[in-house]
């Protein structure tokens, strides 16, 4: 039996659809994008400059081209730029324009406040879909590359070495750009170049000691913060203080300044930045209600701050359930009170003034050791055991979600402002992809 081919034929012209919509899929999740995008208020969105010589784009169009590429796994800017004539669904968002790479990095880099208003709406549709709005919530964090390699970040000691070494480098050179003066010499015209060049490396050195030494004065200054209201509170061991000066061992990456090296689970370390994440805890699966990203290489500070994040449109909360990393006593207390609500964690092993017998203990550790084991009574009952194992199935695989099927594994943005805006804007793409599906469902 002969085969029956469908006809293939490129040379004979054809009337393409008029309507771009008609070449996107029905159940394609740009028509999704559009409809969160409607009720996100872009009027405060920053745009370039009328007369700066690049054409304006309206905000929209841009925040749903950048959503759906994040949503699809398209990072970079000039990816993102490609696709508006390769990829039909952006084509289609782009409403057949094709805005430059650096305009799309420049909407991204300075448009945080609208992102976090599209994770907002996001949330708004999540409830009507019927997702989103829970009283449990369940929060971890991850370590995302930052870019710049690792290599790349140098110790105090080594960059005070490094800054001496230039010094008697350009010392030199400028001796031998004396003798050029009065004498021939055959590499005479390469001086200046070089001598330039170990300026330029040096300016770069001792600015990145004047940074590092600002690092260390800010992180000696909330240690002082948190020593002093563990005291005032009577609440747990004070944290031992920290010296302002930056110590031979501080680190500094030259590249990226703000990120740090991160231990990995597995063993190692990486440079790059502690990712956290506030999900809705629900049996289909729950939504990012929050994001935030720090320079912290371990989560035991972070309750504070992820609670902090959580969006109002997630509707109260009553419940947490968190990792052991998360163990913080005196943070864990100063929440429930604050917010009312009850936390979940199971303590670590015991910390050393709890091995202690009470009448070795200090009033503060002796308080602290008690709610500790309150808390790890809670963790171990029912409920706390039901809550911790609906965390593992909640927010991990969330990770897995956005390091696996979007593909996000590392930052393209530099500075802890930047990422944290780049992490929202992931936030809302996961979301999107999570509630299109009911949404076609309901339309």
């Amino acid at each position: 039996m002969s085969a029956r081919f469908v006809n293939v034929d490129r040379e004979t012209p054809m009337l393409l659809p008029p309507d771009l919509k008609e070449w996107v899929a029905e159940d394609d999740l740009a028509h999704f994008i559009l409809e969160v995008i409607k009720g996100v208020d872009t009027s405060s969105a920053k745009v370039n400059v009328r007369g700066s010589g690049d054409e304006q784009y309206p905000p929209e169009m841009l925040l749903g081209v950048m959503i759906y590429c994040y949503a699809s796994g398209i990072f970079g800017s000039r990816k993102i730029e490609q696709a508006t004539f390769n990829h039909v669904a952006v084509r289609y968002l782009a409403a057949n324009t094709h805005p430059d790479h650096d305009t799309l990095c420049r909407f991204r880099r300075e448009n945080g406040a609208l992102l976090k208003a599209a994770l907002h709406e996001v949330l708004e549709v999540g409830a009507t879909l019927g997702l989103g709005r829970v009283g449990t919530v369940c929060l971890d964090g991850t370590k995302i590359l930052a870019n710049a390699a690792k290599r790349k970040t140098s110790s105090a000691a080594r960059l005070e070495a490094r800054e001496g070494y230039l010094s008697q480098e350009i010392e030199q050179l400028m001796k031998k750009a004396e003798r050029a003066d009065t004498s021939p010499m055959d590499d005479g015209s390469k001086l200046p170049r070089e001598l330039a060049r170990c300026r330029q490396l040096q300016a770069r050195v001792r600015a990145a000691r004047e940074l590092l030494a600002e690092q260390c004065k800010e992180r000696a200054q909330r240690r002082a913060m948190e020593r002093a209201a563990c005291i005032e509170e009577g609440f747990g061991e004070a944290p031992r203080a920290l010296k302002e000066e930056p110590r031979a061992e501080d680190q500094i990456n030259l590249t990226d300044p703000q990120s740090g090296l991160m231990p990995q689970a597995g063993g190692g370390f990486v440079q790059g930045y502690n990712a956290q994440i506030a999900v809705s805890a629900e049996a289909e699966g729950g939504l990012i209600i929050g994001a935030h990203v720090c320079a912290a290489p371990n989560d035991r500070e972070q309750l504070l701050a992820g609670v902090a994040c959580i969006a109002a449109q997630a509707g109260p909360v009553r419940e947490m359930a968190l990792d052991s990393g998360f163990d913080h006593i005196r943070h864990i207390v100063q929440v429930e009170r604050q917010r009312g609500l009850k936390i979940y964690c199971q303590p670590q092993r015991s910390r050393p003034c709890e091995g202690k017998s009470k009448g070795h203990q200090s009033a503060r550790r002796l308080k602290a050791s008690q709610a500790r084991e309150q808390m790890r009574q809670r963790a171990q009952s029912a409920r706390g055991q039901e809550l911790l194992a609906l965390r593992q199935m909640t927010v991990e695989p969330v990770f897995g979600q956005i390091k696996e099927v979007l593909g996000f594994r590392r930052f393209r943005l530099r500075g802890l402002s930047k990422v944290n805006l780049e992490w929202n804007l992931v936030a809302v793409a996961f979301n999107c992809r999570r509630l299109a599906k009911r949404w076609r469902a309901k339309s």
